[in-house]
């Protein structure tokens, strides 16, 4: 019985082998796209992560004068923040955000131009800004909940009390001297009288 020969034509060969090496390369392509976007989610859910745990963190602690006034406490307020890798339409978006939070257009622009994963585009919202931002439904726009310290006699005393920064680490006086007193969420009673510091002021 005579055998049989495959005859296979070396152009079609050729052919097959190229359309097997688009294949790879294409399938490669879409497989490190999908690689590098689970990453770059999971970067910024791990800074949103963070931000979380610190304000959830124990809450810093009051400081009060000798007769139990309050000097320093804290509120709870809305910053915003962006991941602006995933924003197409920045120019757009930049003129809504400046008519919200009352900014320049092009410091927007510039923030969501950034080539990070994580910007922060505004610190302690108003009620209202932190309601049209829920308003614009954009979903790659997130609001995060912080904590602010503020100060019910505002400047009286304030040489004596010092302030925080934006991250609520003391930065003067008695914010900076005790801050980890602070930190760990003890209440502290000074010595002053703010009753006296109004009169002397």
């Amino acid at each position: 019985m005579p055998k049989k020969f495959l005859i296979f034509d070396i152009d079609d060969l050729k052919k097959f082998h190229k359309r097997v090496f688009f294949s790879i390369i294409v399938f490669l392509s879409f497989y490190f796209i999908a690689i590098f976007r689970i990453a770059d989610v999971m970067i910024f859910e791990s800074n949103v992560k963070k931000i979380i745990n610190i304000n959830e963190k124990i809450e810093r602690g009051k400081i009060y004068d000798r007769n139990g006034q309050l000097l320093a406490t804290n509120i709870s307020n809305y910053s915003l923040a962006v991941n602006p890798l995933k924003i197409n339409n920045k120019s757009i978006l930049s003129n809504q955000l400046s008519e919200i939070l009352f900014l320049d257009k092009k410091a927007i622009e510039k923030k969501l131009s950034s080539e990070k994963n994580f910007v922060w585009l505004k610190r302690n919202l108003s009620p209202k800004e932190h309601q049209k931002i829920i308003e614009l439904g954009e979903i790659q726009l997130h609001t995060l909940l912080e904590t602010k310290r503020i100060y019910p006699f505002q400047k009286n005393g304030a040489h004596v009390l010092g302030y925080v920064d934006i991250d609520n680490k003391g930065q003067a006086g008695v914010e900076r001297g005790l801050d980890e007193v602070l930190n760990k969420g003890e209440n502290i009673f000074l010595t002053i009288d703010i009753n006296l510091q109004n009169a002397v002021q």
